[in-house]
């Protein structure tokens, strides 16, 4: 049986999940998104390329951070008792005003262990953290961040091995079976593994978060170089009035020989 949907993203994962939906047969009336050039969003949000090629249902680029009016407009027009709201990789909260137009439902995605990492930049934390587990929560909106009932959560154990762009791709992919448990009404319960997690939220990360400093443990170095890819500000050390940016790394060991071709 199709389902109908609204979809707010800004990231990769919420095209994804579009066109997993739209496979399957249901329906998305309206696909919500920032505009790339909004300098508030990270640089992993949807180009306009790929929504251009992908999207067949009426999108809608919200541009401007505080045309939040025009937007509640828009949406009141969506049908919302028809439609499940979806928000998928988006940075900001949705206001209480719309989640209470009368959606079916109103659900989002968090990439952590919930109630364990509420708040910012879960995939980064993750690493940071060194977490027991990388997971995906599908969990209904409320009016304060990452804190409603959990509609589904798949995880797998963590490794010390993993880079941001490995936490990506696993999340993403169990993102998808969160999705999965939605559209086939499969209820989620509770583990007693659950039941022990601590609710704990993660905080906004800066720039200056990403800085090595001289008295890093070779281990801080490593969970930072791990965490911090691009497109996120990458680490750097700060030498005199240089700030030397570490682009990528290779580990060897201490008796190897090494040749560096080219730097930058």
């Amino acid at each position: 049986m199709s389902q109908n949907f609204v979809i707010i993203s800004s990231s990769i994962l919420g095209l994804g999940c579009y066109k997993h939906l739209k496979a399957q047969g249901h329906n998305i009336s309206v696909f919500f998104t920032f505009d790339e050039s909004d300098s508030s969003m990270s640089s992993i949000n949807i180009s306009s390329s790929l929504l251009d090629k992908f999207i067949h249902s009426p999108l809608i680029h919200w541009n401007k951070s505080n045309d939040h009016d025009n937007f509640e407009n828009i949406l009141k027009h969506a049908s919302p008792k028809e439609n499940t709201l979806l928000v998928i990789g988006f940075p900001r909260l949705i206001s209480k005003k719309i989640l209470d137009m009368g959606w079916k439902d109103c659900l989002g995605f968090h990439m952590s262990d919930l109630p364990e990492g509420k708040g910012r930049s879960p995939q980064i934390y993750t690493i940071l953290f060194n977490t027991r587990n990388v997971c995906s929560c599908l969990f209904r909106l409320t009016s304060t961040a990452d804190d409603g009932q959990i509609i589904s959560k798949h995880c797998v154990p963590n490794s010390s091995h993993y880079k941001l762009e490995d936490i990506f791709d696993i999340t993403f992919s169990l993102a998808h079976k969160c999705l999965e448990d939605l559209l086939n009404f499969k209820p989620y319960l509770l583990s007693k593994e659950d039941r022990l997690i601590s609710p704990t939220t993660y905080q906004r990360r800066y720039p200056k978060d990403s800085e090595i400093y001289y008295s890093s443990s070779f281990e801080e170095v490593m969970l930072l170089v791990r965490a911090q890819r691009e497109p996120y500000p990458l680490p750097f050390i700060s030498l005199n009035q240089s700030k030397l940016t570490l682009i990528d790394f290779t580990c060897h060991a201490l008796d190897e020989s090494i040749q560096i071709d080219n730097s930058e």
